[in-house]
């Protein structure tokens, strides 16, 4: 159970009252602890106040005790202190530390008559053991609660206590222990336990000391964050080093203080992704155009760059070959700002501005066959006007004008290439005759 808030901690000391009070009600045996004294000094109160209005104490004579509270017959109280004289059960055990007792009768001197709470064993404490080791024992501190044991126990804590004190508050009841967290505003009882188990107030040997320092250096989370720190740290260096040597120590600087120096980094692993020299892809976006006028220098060079990348990756066709910054990973460079397709057909290879850089001298199904070449010859002569633009050593149609013709030319040349081949045996008949 958990509450926070400003009254956070009354609710929680309310909660473990009533249940000690449930307890009590049904005769179960419980006990109330808390982490401070004063909230222990609460709960005494309370729980006298319940007895008194019940009928179960007998208010008319009472004997002060050692935390400043008085106590009355049919209270519930404890030793503070070992009594090597004070033998019990025929003299086969002493009164004890944490001892539980019920107060049977009150003396005129302020001793007290009391019974063991668990086996039952009769005595009687002098006036000055009471007075200086007795206290009210419905609650008591964690701390000194250790060696107790009871049937139920009610602990009230919170986010400070350490694994220590919530083991041994946790371990005195025999049939159920509760934890009543009070919480500061916003926290969860997940955090609050995670806080609790990971605070310690043992003090660890030597050899515990070294071992758990090893266990921190060596540990995998602790590797890979410092692992990633490094590598972020020399990256930033690594970018910076580039920027220089592509603009220089003072320019550099500059773009390094602006707010989009981020993304203009960024900008720059993503061009090595692509396989781009960086050094050479920044210069290139630098050059595009003037940069005076502009606001945010980073962010210009960022969306020119990421525009240049998304532009050659959406061509697969063509190889950009403007610098070596910006080379297709698909080809090799070839002539300085050009891009460069080849004619499916002819296989010549042609520039944008109609320059063929190369070509190749057959074409697709009009090869010529050494024992007809005269129909070799025909062919050739067909499949080169079919060909058109695209024929070696004329200038070239574009693109998309060279596929459409050698669509739409291909399928005719084939026809005349068969007619010629069937007329071919008649002329020569008529011929012989």
């Amino acid at each position: 159970m958990s509450a926070s808030g400003p009254l956070r901690s009354e609710r929680m000391t309310a909660a473990v009252f009533e249940g000690w009070q449930h307890d009590t009600h049904d005769g179960v045996r419980s006990l109330m602890l808390a982490p401070t004294a004063t909230a222990v000094a609460d709960l005494h109160a309370r729980a006298q106040a319940y007895r008194i209005s019940t009928g179960d104490l007998d208010t008319p004579r009472s004997v002060n005790l050692r935390d400043g509270l008085a106590t009355h017959v049919g209270d519930t109280i404890v030793t503070r202190r070992n009594g090597s004289d004070l033998r019990i059960q025929g003299g086969s055990d002493r009164v004890k530390i944490g001892d539980l007792w019920t107060v049977t009768g009150i003396l005129d001197d302020g001793a007290l008559d009391v019974a063991h709470a668990e086996h039952g064993a009769v005595i009687q404490l002098p006036a000055g053991y009471v007075s200086r080791h007795v206290a009210v024992g419905y609650a008591r501190t964690i701390s000194r609660s250790q060696g107790l044991t009871t049937d139920n126990t009610h602990v009230l804590g919170d986010a400070t206590m350490s694994r220590e004190d919530a083991y041994t508050a946790l371990s005195r009841g025999k049939e159920s222990n509760r934890l009543y967290l009070a919480l500061d505003d916003a926290a969860t009882v997940p955090d609050a336990l995670e806080q609790i188990a990971a605070r310690s107030e043992r003090m660890l040997s030597a050899h515990e000391t070294i071992r758990a320092e090893q266990d921190r250096v060596e540990d995998l989370v602790t590797l890979i964050d410092q692992h990633a720190d490094v590598a972020a740290r020399a990256d930033e260096l690594r970018i910076g080093a580039i920027v220089e040597r592509a603009l220089g120590v003072e320019l550099a600087s500059s773009l390094e203080g602006q707010e989009s120096w981020g993304a203009l980094a960024a900008s720059l692993r993503h061009a090595e992704d692509y396989g781009h020299d960086p050094i050479a892809t920044l210069q290139d976006a630098y050059q595009q155009r003037e940069l005076g006028t502009a606001d945010d220098v980073p962010a210009v060079l960022h969306w020119r760059i990421e525009q240049a990348l998304e532009g050659s990756a959406s061509r697969p066709s063509y190889s950009w070959t403007g610098s070596p910054s910006m080379a297709s990973r698909r080809g090799s460079p070839t002539t300085a700002g050009t891009r460069t397709s080849s004619c499916p057909l002819s296989g010549a290879t042609t520039s944008r501005n109609g320059t063929t850089t190369s070509a190749s001298a057959s074409a697709s199904g009009a090869q010529t066959s050494p024992s007809s070449s005269r129909r070799g010859r025909r062919i050739s002569d067909a499949s080169r006007r079919s060909r058109g633009g695209c024929s070696t050593g004329t200038a070239p149609r574009p693109r998309s004008t060279c596929s459409a013709r050698s669509t739409a030319s291909t399928r005719p040349s084939r026809r005349r290439s068969r007619t010629s081949s069937a007329a071919t045996p008649s002329r020569t008949a008529s011929r012989n005759a």
